[in-house]
């Protein structure tokens, strides 16, 4: 009994995170949060940028 129990419980859990993981795959990122990523790598990439000349400057 107890053991019927714990693997249905088990199948339910793996059965959420199958259907969490393949929603994941199957919805594509809005315009929206694309031109925002887009945005934070750019200003990602400049910080980098300083931040690497800073470094020569001080060598």
């Amino acid at each position: 009994m107890r053991r019927g129990a714990i693997f249905s419980v088990c199948c339910a859990l793996a059965l959420i995170w199958v259907v969490v993981k393949a929603e994941q795959k199957l919805t594509a990122p809005s315009r929206d949060w694309t031109s925002q990523m887009a945005e934070y790598c750019e200003d990602r990439a400049d910080f980098f940028e300083r931040l690497e000349s800073q470094f020569k400057a001080l060598t």
